[in-house]
């Protein structure tokens, strides 16, 4: 029943002979609207006796259920069972749309059959488990108007109109009960009735309206009451006022008061002499209320404070009253609350404005809101107004208010309304500036010095003087900026439009802020799929402040910092002979209001511009061989050693000065399109990423002798990041125009990487000027879900205490069992639960330094313990293997002094001189995958191994302990090096001990070179590129040395054995996986530059590009120290 049917209280609908099997999910629903008390819409029986009856209850004064909704189903006279919607009157004369849900429902491990009455889509609702005896009944008849059990007489019979009636296992499944094949019986097509107007009911003064099948009477303005009197009769004036009936007022009449009172009814006295718009007491003076603003040019005559308009509403956070603009058929009223600026919306009805109905295929009309079935309802939707369409189909109407152009919105049937396509208008102000670009790309004309002046200031213009932007404005916005950017890019010296209007900057940085804020990134998406965006207009902002940069001087600019909503342009001169480092901007000189997401610097440091010292003589020499002084060549440098009074002689020499030229974008970062270096080596690309900090870009052009590229000293770039929490592993990037992605560049990480981070900042360095960032996972957590390893880690250590308690209990309590090898085993096994204890009790301890060290130095010792009783075990059986006599019982003192004794000995040795002193705690969270490798000449006194100690206040978990022993055992064989090298996972332990001397002296030195071999081939043959670095690496990133005595042994150079006087080198190894960027060079060649690193000469190692040195020269032969060079643990 797709179409409304009129009933007249005798007519009927009725379907016999069906087969419909009720299932679950079941559907019930239909439309309509009647007002009479007592009747049935619709009855269903099934094959047997059961039946269930749709029904509204006569109305009596002894009950207030009547003119509601009943649903019942019965199986026999005595099992009936039903459910009611007692909160909405229905016999209203409106149409009512009403569903019926059969579904099953789990409750407490039964299942249930529920039945679920929803009427106006949520209205009024309830819920009723009478369900039980429906799944699975065939429906036979369906009879709709009434009960008939002839399907020609009717019981009970509806009056009124009904459509819609559909029942199946959807919503909106209309098959079932289809029309062609129903019988219809005194059933009228529409829902036409006569109008009870025509016989004119109402009284005079007063107009009748037809409420279908009803009326009701409207008095006339100034009528009051049933029989509409005249308000004038009642006199409704106080305080003496006189009654005059005004058609043109609200109520059709006003209250003339007297001299002395004032008010709607003259209710109030007047006090105070003040006219309108004047207040005060007993002089009066001036409201001063803003009526552009929406304020009454009438304030209070007390205070003086202004108020709104009628009709008008004003938020708290804002100094300007808004209209209400209640929308007339969805409002009772045009008046909305004062503070929310809410109407009062008539049923069904949403929104501020009463715009809106809470169904999505549902329209406000005068009687409130009305579903559309055939395509979407209109709707107010981005300032327009959507006329009704069918669904497949488009609207096209005009652009909204204060724009030009067409807006398209698509009906979708699944979904109705799409979301508005506004990308095609365009705001008023930017009609001519589009008409301009449209020029411009088509040749007609030029831009100059005079017409870029223009431009940019229309351009500011109208970005400040529009609320939201669409599309075509942005882009209209953005090609004319880039015009105007590429043509002063060309420009030199006083040319630049810049030099001819102050302002020319300002009006760039705040058209570019706007054009960059947050609700323009619909726009520049779809732009970015024909065109370069935001990446081409990067580009011409670059270009343009580069030649700014190059300009400065010659044009006599002085520093200057213009601070917007989204953008930061900072200008900074430096005298290169008198810097001491600069940060830009300077923040604590800015007195505007800036967003704190735009706080990020770039700092320089103090010998930026410094030029690179040239290093004189050789850096090994053989034994024996003197060196040759040589003279230091002048330089670039020499000029900063110039006496004082002759750089005042020249102030302005030629390479003097630099200017660095700093942009912060706090959106752009996100903007720019999702395009990455497609080199893995280069940029490893998280699971999720995203740009969590503003863009800087950094511009540096120096005087004379321009900067190295890339640079000899990185700039340090501080950001602030715009989400601090679920948001891990920063890398640093920079925007790379020449990736070949797109056409238009990507994100790479070439040249910079991370320096520190905290909870709100990230600071990286680079060995370039670019635009920079940082790219972030949305993830919770840094290294993944903790929970998963803490329960993990805790059930298995738990499960182990247990197990070894029960242990030592049964070795300890059992006589069969008591003897020197199974009180070898409790010694054992009270050191692996000891070890397991201090482990899970000192997981956590990494806050204070203190409590990790001692956790450090318990492991240390437990563990040393752990594998000397292993030892005694191995001993213990030997000898009884071997010895004829019994030596399985009898003291056990020397057991007790190699199990317990030696490895106290050897902790307390490792207590006296590393963990107090620069080592702090040998616990970290992390092995990276790196290797590195660096190289000293040892000598008696120097302590037997050298480890990078890692940041004071960090720990490493127990699995990955550091050995450190006193210095130069020779006990243990050769082979113990290489073997933890290849077959231990990173967090290696360091047996430099047991492999120094004898793998350099001892029988095994000889056959290393053999058994190394495959490793030697391993590291040199690409892609695994070891890497050597100093001790602020290993500080930097946490990692611990692991010592391998063999340096000869492993690298030669073309076979030939170590250089000579390198006798006992020791080499820092910490084996891991592959590193990218790096590369190994041979002992004897010269120094090879590399992105990030030097490899030099065996005598300086392999050192990052940015470390500082700290040699330490020793003679081997003489006991000076003029040349040979040795890392030091810190600068």
């Amino acid at each position: 029943m797709p179409h409304p049917q009129l009933f007249s209280g005798e007519s009927v609908v009725s379907w016999s002979d069906l087969n419909i099997i009720i299932s679950v999910p079941w559907y019930l629903g239909l439309m309509f609207r009647t007002r009479k008390e007592d009747s049935v819409l619709m009855e269903a029986t099934s094959g047997g006796p059961t039946s269930f009856r749709l029904q509204s209850v006569w109305l009596s004064l002894l009950q207030i259920l009547n003119n509601y909704l009943q649903f019942e189903v019965s199986h026999g006279p005595s099992d009936v069972e039903s459910v009611m919607l007692s909160g909405l009157r229905v016999t209203d004369g409106e149409w009512h749309h009403l569903l019926i849900e059969l579904k099953n429902v789990k409750e407490d491990s039964e299942m249930k059959h529920l039945v679920t009455m929803t009427l106006d889509y949520g209205m009024d609702q309830n819920k009723a488990d009478i369900g039980g005896m429906l799944p699975g009944l065939t429906v036979r008849s369906v009879v709709v108007g009434g009960a008939s059990e002839d399907k020609v007489s009717v019981r009970r019979g509806f009056r009124g109109c009904m459509q819609g009636v559909r029942m199946g296992g959807t919503p909106t499944n209309v098959a079932t009960l289809n029309m062609n094949n129903a019988l219809k019986v005194r059933v009228k097509d529409g829902c036409d009735v006569d109008d009870p107007c025509t016989s004119s009911p109402c009284p005079p003064n007063s107009r009748c309206h037809d409420a279908w099948e009803d009326y009701s009477c409207v008095c006339d303005k100034g009528y009051l009451g049933i029989n509409c009197v005249d308000a004038c009769h009642l006199n409704p004036c106080e305080n003496m006022g006189a009654c005059v009936r005004s058609p043109g007022s609200p109520q059709g009449y006003v209250c003339e008061c007297g001299p002395s009172h004032y008010g709607p009814y003259c209710e109030n006295k007047l006090d105070l002499p003040c006219p309108r718009g004047w207040w005060g007491n007993p002089v009066c003076g001036p409201c001063h209320c803003a009526v552009s603003k929406g304020f009454d040019p009438d304030c209070n005559k007390t205070n003086g404070q202004c108020q709104c308009k009628e009709n008008y509403y004003k938020l708290l956070a804002q100094d300007t009253c808004l209209p209400c603009d209640c929308f007339p058929h969805g409002s009772h009223s045009r008046t909305c609350d004062m503070a929310t600026g809410q109407c009062a919306c008539k049923p069904g009805v949403i929104g501020r404005q009463c715009n809106r109905c809470d169904n999505p295929f549902a329209e406000v009309t005068t009687l409130g809101c009305e579903v559309i079935y055939n395509g979407c309802p209109k709707a107010f939707e981005a300032g327009i107004w959507w006329p009704q369409t069918k669904f497949g189909q488009p609207a096209a109407v005009p652009c909204p208010k204060g724009s030009v152009g067409n807006a398209v919105r698509h009906c979708s049937g699944e979904k109705g309304w799409l979301p508005p396509e506004l990308f095609n208008c365009t705001t008023i102000s930017f009609v001519d500036l589009r008409a301009m670009n449209e020029k411009l790309s088509r040749n007609e004309t030029q831009v100059d010095g005079a017409r870029a002046l223009q431009l940019v200031r229309a351009l500011r213009s109208a970005t400040q003087h529009t609320g939201t932007l669409f599309g075509n404005d942005v882009r209209t916005a953005y090609q004319l900026l880039g015009h105007v950017l590429q043509h002063e890019s060309w420009q030199q010296g006083f040319d630049l439009a810049a030099t001819q209007d102050a302002d020319f900057h300002e009006d760039v940085i705040h058209s570019g802020s706007a054009l960059l804020a947050p609700a323009t990134r619909a726009a520049w998406e779809q732009i970015q799929r024909s065109e370069g965006g935001t990446a081409q207009l990067l580009r011409r902002l670059e270009g343009y402040f580069s030649n700014v940069a190059r300009n400065v001087r010659r044009t006599y600019l002085r520093p200057f910092v213009i601070v917007t909503a989204n953008m930061i342009l900072a200008v900074d001169i430096f005298d290169k002979f008198n810097f001491t480092g600069a940060r830009v901007p300077r923040f604590d000189t800015i007195h505007e209001e800036f967003p704190r997401e735009l706080e990020s610097s770039v700092s320089f440091p103090a010998d930026f511009f410094r030029p690179p010292e040239e290093k004189e003589g050789p850096l090994l020499r053989p034994a024996g061989r003197r060196t040759t002084p040589q003279t230091t060549r002048p330089g670039p440098g020499t000029e900063r050693e110039a006496p004082i009074s002759r750089r005042r002689r020249h102030p302005d020499d030629a390479g003097q000065f630099a200017v660095a030229l700093v942009i912060i974008y706090r959106t752009l970062g996100q903007l720019l399109p999702e395009r990455y270096d497609p080199d893995r080596r280069s940029l490893r690309l998280p699971h999720r990423p995203i740009i969590n900090t503003p863009m800087v870009s950094t511009l540096v052009y120096s005087e004379g002798a321009p900067l190295p590229r890339p640079l000899e000293r990185p700039v340090l770039v501080e950001f602030a990041l715009l989400e601090v929490e679920e948001r891990t592993k920063p890398v640093c990037v920079f925007w790379n125009h020449s990736l070949a992605v797109g056409g238009t560049g990507g994100w790479s990480a070439r040249g910079c990487e991370l320096l520190s981070r905290n909870r709100t900042h990230v600071a990286c360095q680079c060995s370039h000027t670019a635009s920079f960032a940082v790219l972030m996972d949305i993830s919770r957590r840094e290294n993944g879900e903790v929970l998963p390893l803490k329960i993990v880690t805790y059930a298995a250590v738990s499960l182990s205490l247990a197990a070894l308690l029960v242990a030592f209990v049964l070795l300890s309590l059992v006589r069969m069992l008591r003897s020197n090898l199974h009180s070898i085993h409790k010694h054992l096994a009270v050191a692996l639960f000891l070890s397991q204890l201090v482990f899970v009790i000192g997981i956590n301890q990494t806050e204070n330094p203190f409590l990790c060290t001692v956790v450090a130095i318990l492991l240390h010792y437990i563990y040393m313990s752990t594998f000397a009783w292993t030892l005694v075990e191995s001993l213990h059986v030997y000898r009884m293997l071997t010895e004829v006599r019994n030596i399985d019982t009898g003291p056990m003192r020397s057991y007790y002094v190699v199990g317990w004794g030696i490895p106290a000995i050897v902790t307390g040795d490792a207590v006296l001189h590393l963990f107090w002193s620069l080592i702090p705690c040998t616990l970290g969270p992390s092995w990276p995958p790196d290797l590195y490798m660096a190289q000293l000449a040892g000598s008696s006194q120097a302590p037997s191994a050298f480890t990078i100690p890692p940041a004071p206040s960090h720990c490493h978990p127990p699995g990955s302990l550091v050995f450190l022993s006193s210095p130069r055992p020779r006990y243990a064989p050769c082979l113990m090096g290489p073997i933890q090298e290849q077959l231990l996972p990173p967090g290696p332990v360091s047996l430099r001990p047991y492999t120094e001397r004898l793998c350099l002296e001892g029988p095994w030195a000889g056959s290393l070179d053999s058994l190394l071999l495959p490793l030697r081939r391993e590291m040199l043959s690409p892609p695994f590129h070891p890497t050597l670095a100093g001790p602020w690496h290993g500080v930097a990133t946490g990692h611990v040395a692991l010592t391998l005595p063999f340096l000869p042994a492993v690298f030669r150079t073309g076979g030939r054995p170590g250089p000579p006087g390198l006798r006992e080198p020791r080499l820092l190894l910490a084996v891991a996986s592959r590193h990218p960027d790096l590369e190994l060079c041979g002992a004897h060649r010269s120094c090879y530059n590399h992105q990030h690193s030097h490899f030099c000469p065996i005598c300086k190692g392999f050192l990052p590009k940015k470390a500082p040195l700290l040699w330490e020269k020793r003679d081997r032969v003489s006991g000076a120290e003029p040349d040979r060079p040795a890392m030091s643990a810190g600068p």
